[in-house]
């Protein structure tokens, strides 16, 4: 039988702050940390770790970010702590650095809610493992956060692991196991993006105010994963009353009227980068099925963009109804080569690399493009990063930093809004979820009179 891994969870006491001017403005996509203080604490980590019978695996560094810094920093930040750290713990050990979002206004259901999606990926991630929470290290109120859920989410596979300088001692929690009420299954179906199934969960509650918002979020959210924008951008109006002084409204509001723009210019961008946002996150689910058949997508929308805009109006390349991808490229190749086109050198470069063509690749061959196979993770991975001796959370920042310097080519970048809308339905939920326990708790008053 196969030994059952732990995967060892610490909370570094360092945050993570974004790096500003003499004037005190923000810097853009900068951050500041303190190297040393980093490494003293991994070393006792590593000294930690040592002690466990287990000599190899998976371990997680927790680290407190500020909010301020763009959430499409992050992965250049957990990559920059993790070469930085690797070392500490030996070719046995692979470290992966997690962030938690906080500022002087964030109470601890903020923290709370950022917790419990990173833990209940983990646990989707890893079914059997268990996860070991080194205790009393790194900010109170994190390590709190980390306990509830680890326990909410990984239930009798929760340890928490004490250290005195010396050794170790853990401390294995035993949970009962009760059937998920629909609260947790709620917000578990959000932080999938499983937005059908968490809408069937809220069929038959009462119609107030939020639970009226969270239908209509959910609904706005189906119909633009189905680029039906003008549906999406209804549903999204419906929580006006409630959401119009939201910045998550507004922003939202914004991308979903530039899909419809009738500049073709705007329209055509904004749908390149919603592509690229429905694509990351369907990376992190690990759905490569609808992944390819939006990248083949993403690819045919950059090619009629470069064909269309990235010359003089009068003079855009004419594209016939019936004209091939492979047309396509050949007539905006001789446009490149004539001078005709002289702008978006990156993105036309892009299109044209051996990781898109591979990745494209995958997909022709399988039963969503022109063959009968199936598609394998490892083949995407070495297809799209050159190799499959690679983890997801490694091709996906490849992927995000490849898309990142095409769309910049562009003029424009990927945003945050996906994420801040999962935010903003856990944040709801959980106004709702009090609500109903209050209602709960005086139905049980009234029954005991």
């Amino acid at each position: 039988m196969k030994e059952i891994k732990c995967i060892p969870q610490f909370i570094f006491i360092e945050t993570i702050k974004a790096a500003k001017s003499s004037k005190g403005n923000l810097t853009q996509s900068l951050w500041k940390l303190d190297s040393d203080t980093i490494l003293q604490q991994a070393n006792q980590f590593a000294r930690i770790i040592e002690r466990l019978d287990q000599k190899e695996g998976i371990l997680h560094a927790w680290f407190k970010v500020d909010d301020t810094i763009p959430f499409r920093d992050f992965m250049k930040i957990e990559n920059q702590l993790e070469k930085l750290m690797q070392p500490e713990f030996g070719e046995g050990w692979e470290v992966e650095v997690l962030l938690v979002p906080i500022n002087e206004e964030k109470d601890f259901e903020d923290i709370l809610e950022t917790v419990e999606q990173q833990t209940h990926k983990l646990a989707v991630r890893y079914p059997f493992e268990i996860f070991t929470h080194v205790v009393g290290f790194g900010d109170a109120l994190l390590s709190q956060a980390m306990t509830l859920e680890g326990v909410k989410q990984f239930e009798d596979r929760y340890v928490s692991l004490y250290w005195d300088n010396e050794q170790t001692v853990s401390h294995h929690i035993r949970v009962r196991k009760n059937v998920q009420d629909w609260r947790k299954q709620f917000r578990d179906f959000v932080v999938d993006h499983d937005y059908q199934a968490a809408l069937e969960l809220l069929k038959d509650l009462e119609g107030n105010n939020m639970t009226k918002t969270l239908k209509s979020l959910l609904q706005m959210m189906i119909k633009r994963l189905n680029f039906s924008f003008d549906e999406a951008l209804n549903y999204l109006e419906e929580t006006k009353e409630y959401l119009s002084n939201h910045t998550v409204y507004q922003e939202t509001h914004s991308i979903l009227t530039s899909l419809q723009s009738t500049a073709s210019k705007e329209r055509d961008l904004a749908r390149i980068v919603e592509l690229y946002r429905q694509l990351e996150v369907y990376f992190e689910k690990e759905d490569y099925p609808s992944f390819l058949v939006r990248f083949y997508r993403a690819r045919e929308a950059v090619l009629y963009y470069l064909s269309q805009h990235g010359q003089p109006v009068s003079s855009p390349v004419k594209i016939g109804k019936n004209s091939s991808i492979y047309q396509v490229v050949d007539q905006l190749e001789e446009k490149y080569e004539s001078g005709a086109i002289t702008q978006y050198y990156g993105a036309y470069f892009y299109l044209k690399s051996k990781n898109v063509a591979d990745t494209l690749q995958v997909r022709n061959h399988s039963f969503i493009g022109h063959g009968r196979k199936g598609i394998n993770h490892r083949d995407l991975l070495t297809a799209h990063y050159g190799t499959a001796s690679t983890t997801v959370k490694k091709a996906r920042h490849r992927f995000r930093m490849d898309s990142t310097l095409m769309l910049k080519d562009l003029e424009a970048e990927l945003d945050d809004n996906y994420e801040h809308i999962t935010r903003l339905l856990l944040a709801v939920s959980r106004k709702l979820e009090r609500k109903e326990v209050k209602k709960d708790e005086k139905s049980s008053h009234l029954s005991v009179k």
